[in-house]
Order: C-alpha cells, then structure tokens, then sequence
C-alpha cells in the first residue's frame, strides 16, 4: 500500500510516497523497517492531500510566528532609537 511521508521539520518541502508494507494504528513497516506514523520530524498520510495540507498548515504557522517576532523586534528598535541620554533615565 502507499503513504505520504512528510517531513514536518525545518528545511524540506516535499512530500515523497513511499510503499509501505505493513500498518498499525501507530506505526507502518518500509523494508521491513518500523517507523512512528507521526514523530517530531516524519508524518506518514493515507493521500497526498492529506499530507499537503498538514505541510502547508505547518508552513502558514512558521510564517505567521515569523512575522510576530519580527513585529516585535522592530518595535524593540524603535524603542532603542527612541533612548536619547539625560531624556529617558
């Protein structure tokens, strides 16, 4: 049978199918080889769309994160240039 292997890390954007062999609720066998149905960096999925939209839900949530943090850094810049001496102590 095939699954959907994504890796849900930093860095790759694909999703490879893979032939798996065996399936439990909490695992899949590829060459005879165990692995978790999800883990911190492997997803397996049933369909391709399935695993597209768990990465591009990751994806969104990394970028959204990003733009806060950036938010908030650039008003920490603000703030900074803002300091003049004798004025703000």
């Amino acid at each position: 049978m095939k699954k959907y292997r994504v890796n849900i890390g930093w860095g790759d954007a694909r999703i490879e199918e893979v032939e798996v062999e065996r399936e439990t609720e909490m695992s899949i066998w590829i060459n005879g080889d165990r692995h978790a149905k999800r883990s911190d960096s492997l997803n397996y999925f049933t369909s391709y769309n399935e695993a597209y939209g768990t990465l591009l839900d990751k994806a969104e949530k990394k970028v959204s994160l990003q733009k806060n943090q950036l938010k908030a850094v650039t008003e920490f810049l603000e703030d900074v240039k803002g300091l003049r001496r004798g004025v703000n102590l």
